[in-house]
């Protein structure tokens, strides 16, 4: 099961430049889900969005961005990732996941704080969940518990 708790519990125990490349790495293993429903559904804007995460790397890597030019970023990032009511299918779900990871790193960047990286993780282990449910290659023959219980320990692992 999905212990965000646990998750932050880890997470306040490293410095916030750490959390802020945790959840830009948990975007980086999304944000594909965006980028292919975006070409496909010719709908969002997968640069943007790439461009987006590409802000959080170079906070990370110690270059000076204010927190107005990130906070800005956020509003942009929401507005480009699909509301699930108007596009109701798996895919849809994966990029809307895919979206809001980026947007998660964002704020941590703004906020440096534990709940927010977390929030990243969350969106990015819904997102695969989603891969999981859909996916008619995976083992079906995998309890739930043990799904959750390894995508937990992945992101925990980053």
């Amino acid at each position: 099961m999905w212990d965000k708790q646990e998750i932050v519990s880890k997470l306040e125990k490293i410095n916030s430049q750490m959390r802020i490349a945790f959840a830009a790495s948990c975007a980086n293993r999304t944000l594909y889900k965006y980028v292919d429903w975006s070409k496909k559904n010719g709908w969002g804007d997968a640069e943007r969005m790439s461009r987006a995460l590409d802000l959080v790397w170079r906070f990370v890597e110690g270059e000076t961005i204010s927190k107005d030019i990130l906070s800005d970023e956020v509003k942009i990032v929401y507005s480009l990732v699909p509301d699930s009511e108007d596009f109701p299918s798996s895919s849809a779900s994966g990029a809307l996941d895919g979206g809001l990871t980026v947007m998660y790193a964002l704020q941590c960047a703004i906020d440096g704080q534990p709940s927010s990286a977390a929030e990243a993780a969350e969106a990015s282990f819904v997102a695969f969940d989603i891969v999981r449910h859909n996916d008619k290659s995976s083992d079906p023959s995998l309890p739930e518990k043990e799904w959750r219980d390894y995508w937990t320990k992945q992101a925990i692992a980053l």
